[in-house]
Parts: structure tokens; sequence; C-alpha cells
């Protein structure tokens, strides 16, 4: 959307505080570091580890903890590098002006000991930018109006995949480092991308809470301070998709605190909620001009039993967990029956393959099936293939967007959306590098453009990204 100019004031959110405990930083980010960086072995173009892949496409293994974890590392930590990147080899990590010593806990790093957290102070925001006249307006809980911009007659939707601004981790500092903005983290082409659509949607993959303890035995958990929702905001995200499996590492108090966080500011979320109406709510989007746009989410990744992630039930909070998919299906053709355009926004596959696992092919022919008009899928934090199933376009995975320091190829895709349907869809190359995500021109654009094409024989990508059935 269009640079924020209009500031107001957000209600206080009473989000507690943790207790600070005396040990090093640079201890901890060692433990994390020799305990969390992953293989360099077997990588591909796109950083990807080799793993062994059974017929049905699913990661062969003896971890009862499922897949998802076979790989190692989803989020990077900090590197000692990383963290010395000023002469006083200290940074300024948040809004509330601590620094990295402050945030850093006993332990884990994460919570305190007997897992509860401490009280000391409470967290606000106030005076941050929130969407301006033009953003779109809540009309209900699940209803909001937007305005096309210049007065056309299609609007334009906007992608990204992973977010990650949990802090301990390289992106919160990456923006420390820049002054604590979002611009330079971002290059000024994918911004005006993202700003200049007329909705924009990303992963939001933590939770939003200094409340809480890590989930027990789970090997990567990631939190964020409050105040960090701003940087949504920043980028010209109008609606995140908190359906995957993160939002609850901080137990069911992350997830309330990520709730209450995002409906303090005014942004739509789907995939998660305090009961399974919720959490398989969709949020409708609607131009005066009579365009209308569902969005869906959902997670069916982590195969223990029970899972890390809960899924919501009618007393319960969590995600709406969809490895049966009949309600989520159910959902798309009632979205479809209300006249919207239907995208839904799926957390599945397998990590770091371009291999595709069962659920993936099945689900993404029944949601076909049922209705939807567009599927967006991310969880494998690689890019995965472009595809049409049964008429219906498809990525697999959007990948990392701005996630960790690894390099990686990524991208966002632009969506032309008229009151008859898709009128267009593009795929826009990008790169991952060094905490910071930039758009690729010349020879980089080509050769991510020329991959994407490689692995997915059933389209067509021309020059610019633009992308069609090769019938």
């Amino acid at each position: 959307m269009q640079i924020r100019e209009r500031k107001v004031y957000i209600r206080h959110l009473n989000c507690f505080g943790r207790k600070i405990f005396n040990c090093l930083f640079p201890t901890l980010v060692l433990s994390f570091c020799i305990t969390g960086c992953q293989a360099n072995e077997n990588r591909s173009l796109l950083g990807a580890s080799a793993i062994s892949i059974d017929e049905a496409g699913n990661a062969i293994s003896d971890n009862d903890m499922g897949t998802e974890y076979l790989t190692g590392a989803v989020g990077v930590p900090m590197t000692q590098d990383e963290i010395s990147g000023d002469s006083n080899g200290s940074l300024d990590v948040g809004s509330n002006g601590s620094n990295a010593n402050d945030n850093a806990a006993d332990g884990d790093g994460i919570g305190s000991s007997d897992g509860n957290a401490a009280s000391d102070s409470s967290m606000e925001i106030s005076d941050e930018e929130i969407p301006s006249s033009d953003s779109p307006v809540a009309l209900l809980p699940n209803e909001y109006s937007f305005d096309i911009k210049d007065g056309g007659d299609s609007a334009t939707v906007v992608f990204g995949g992973d977010v990650l601004f949990s802090e301990g981790y390289a992106i919160i500092y990456s923006i420390a480092r820049n002054g604590g903005t979002i611009e330079g983290v971002i290059d000024q082409g994918l911004l005006d991308c993202m700003r200049g659509a007329d909705i924009c949607m990303v992963n939001n993959e933590f939770p939003y809470t200094l409340e809480g303890a890590p989930l027990e035995g789970k090997t990567w958990t990631f939190h964020a301070n409050p105040s960090s929702v701003h940087y949504l905001f920043d980028m010209g995200v109008d609606i995140v998709s908190i359906g995957n499996n993160h939002i609850f590492d901080y137990g069911a108090i992350g997830l309330s605190n990520t709730l209450t966080t995002l409906e303090s500011v005014s942004m739509p979320y789907v995939g998660a909620g305090r009961n399974l109406e919720e959490a398989s709510r969709t949020v409708y989007f609607n131009s005066a001009s009579g365009i209308r746009i569902a969005f869906i989410s959902g997670c069916d990744i982590e195969g223990s039993d029970p899972p890390f992630t809960r899924g919501a039930t009618d007393t319960q909070s969590g995600v709406f967990r969809v490895r049966q998919d009949e309600l989520l299906c159910q959902r798309v053709m009632e979205a479809k029956e209300s006249g919207a355009f239907v995208v839904v926004y799926m957390h599945w596959g397998l990590e770091n393959t371009l291999e595709l696992n069962y659920l993936q092919k099945n689900q993404s022919a029944d949601l076909a099936n049922a209705g939807a008009d567009l599927i967006i899928g991310d969880h494998p934090h690689i890019l995965q293939n472009l595809d049409y199933v049964n008429g219906v376009p498809v990525i697999y995975s959007m990948g990392n967007y701005l996630f960790n320091s690894k390099t990686l190829d990524t991208g966002l895709i632009e969506a032309k959306i008229g009151t008859d349907g898709l009128i267009s869809w593009r795929f826009i190359p990008g790169i991952q590098s060094n905490s910071t995500v930039r758009m690729a021109y010349g020879d980089e654009k080509s050769r991510i453009i020329n991959f994407m094409q490689s692995i997915s024989p059933r389209v067509v990508i021309d020059g610019d990204g633009y992308i069609y059935p090769n019938n």
C-alpha cells in the first residue's frame, strides 16, 4: 500500500516483560549457533539440503516428531559477526530502546527456568504508523472494504512468504542496524510492489508475545516483541496468515497475545484463533467496484501425535489444522457461493526439498474442486514449483521472504483480479541474503525465472515473470 503518512495513537497493549538474567549475550548466541547451524553438504542452488523421499513424496525418517525437522534449522540464529555489526558490539533491538543484552534470558535464551515470564514492566505500542484512509476498513470482524488505487477496475494482490521478527534472530538485528526501519532491509523495488498493491499478504511465522515459555521439546521456537508489529505496516502488509507451525511456539498465552496484538492495530489475520470457528474463519475484502476477495488459511504440517502446534477446537485456541481437509473445502465452497474470488494460503509440504508430498498433491486438487481460484503455499522455506491444478493457479511454496541470514532465491506473487476473476499472475524474483531481501535484476532475474521454469513443466513463464498454462 502507499507509505503511511497519518499517525495515530494505538491503544496500549498490556503485554508483560520478561526477567533479565545475569548471563552474557555472546555465550547465548554461541549456544544457538552450535546447536542450530545447518549442515552445508548437499546444498542445491537454492540452499536446500538433500533428504530421502518415498514414492508418495514423503520424507523417510524414523523421527517420531515428524518430518518437518529432518534438515535442521528453519531459522538460523545470529552469527558472532552479525551480532558485532557495530563498533561497540551492541545493537538496539525493538522500539523500546533495549539492547541485545537486555533481551537475553538465562538457559535457552527464550524464557525463565520455571517456564513463567516476569512482569517487571509492560510494553506498549504508541504513535506508530497504521493504515491510511485508502487502506482496508473493517466493516465486520471478517469483512473489510478497500479502494482500488488510481480508480482502476482490477485489484492488485501481492503475496510474500515467511517473515520472522523474532528476538535473538537475524532479521530483527538487521532492522536494528538499519536504524530501526524496514527501508533497506527490504529494497525499494520490492517495497514498491508491496506498498503499491491494493492488498498485500505474508506469512507471519511467529507469535507476538513477551509472556509464556517455549514449547518443551520443540527444536525451534520463536517469539517477537509486540511492538514489532508495526513493521508489517512499514512493509505495506494488509493481511497475515498465522496458520503455521510457529504461531503456537509459546503456547496458548503466546497465541492469545498475538491475536490481541494484531487486533489492536487492526491487522486482519487468518489461520488461527481462539476456537475452531475463528481459526477457520474466512476474511473478505470488498471494493466499491464489486470485486470481492476471500482469504482462507490452513496448516497441515507436523506428523507427531499430538503435534507441537495445537489445532483449534470448539473449546480451545489453536491453528486451523487441515490434514483432514473437509472443513477447509467447506469454507472454500462457502466463500465461492458468496461471489468471492477465493485465495487459499496453505502451510504444507516438507522443508528444504523441491519434492511435493502427497498432501500438497491431494489437497491442491481438493481445493481446486471446491472452488479455490488461487492457491499460495509455504512452509518448505525454499521456492517450489508453479502449476495449474484443474485450471487453478498454484505456487506450492513461496519460500523465505524476510526470515533469516541465508542466501536463498525468493520472490513475490502479484495477481491482478477483476470482477470476472483472475486477469493475470506473475512471479517477481528476489534474493534473501545477509538478513535482507532485494529484487533480482538482469542475469539474476533470468536465472531465477529459468530455474522456476525448469521445475514447473506445466506452466510457461515469460521474461517478465507472467505465468500461463503450458497447453
